[in-house]
């Protein structure tokens, strides 16, 4: 009988054994799943929600050069579906940044583009005001001044087209003005 107890015992405690195995190695497979996806989960969110807006703002504002130094949104911790997801999740940052980039370098060559061609303008329609007040000030028939005058305004207005241009482009300075501008230049411009 005392035999009985102790093969009792002995199988009852080879059955927790077996029970306990599949339960611990469970407990152990699922940590090794839910902790990598946890810190995939919140890297994830993160980087919607700062990290990449944040890194595309800074390519808007300082250039698609910015780009350069970035860095992977998510460290891959493996080579299983949860590291797969992971390196997916980066070809998707590196897919909009490379994007922004683009967005951003074709925004700088067309700021380039519109400034250089708003200052060929002006330097244009400067040296027409030039010569219109040239043909002004020897004009004596009043229908050919008032000609004159009209086309000065019209002109005059194509040089505030290209300032405008320049604004829209970035381009902080203004057309200064070497010397006064004469009263009756003002007048005839109003």
């Amino acid at each position: 009988s005392r035999r009985a107890w102790i093969r009792a015992g002995l199988a009852g405690a080879a059955v927790l054994v077996v029970l306990a195995l599949p339960f611990a190695m469970a407990t152990d497979l699922a940590r090794s799943i839910v902790g990598p996806l946890s810190r995939l989960r919140e890297a994830a969110l993160d980087t919607a929600a700062r990290g990449l807006p944040g890194l595309v703002d800074r390519i808007r504002q300082d250039g698609p050069a910015v780009a350069r130094h970035t860095r992977l949104a998510v460290t891959p911790e493996g080579k299983d579906e949860i590291g797969q997801v992971a390196n997916a999740f980066n070809d998707v940052q590196k897919t909009a940044v490379e994007v922004a980039s683009d967005q951003a370098l074709l925004r700088q060559n067309l700021d380039t583009i519109v400034v250089n061609l708003s200052r060929r303008t002006q330097s244009l329609v400067d040296r027409q005001l030039g010569e219109i007040e040239g043909l002004e000030s020897r004009e004596r028939d009043p229908e050919q001044l008032s000609t004159l005058f009209r086309i000065d305004h019209m002109a005059t207005r194509v040089r505030r087209h290209a300032e405008s241009l320049l604004v829209l482009a970035g381009v902080e300075e203004m057309r200064k003005h070497g010397a006064a501008t004469p009263v009756l230049d003002v007048v005839r411009t109003a």
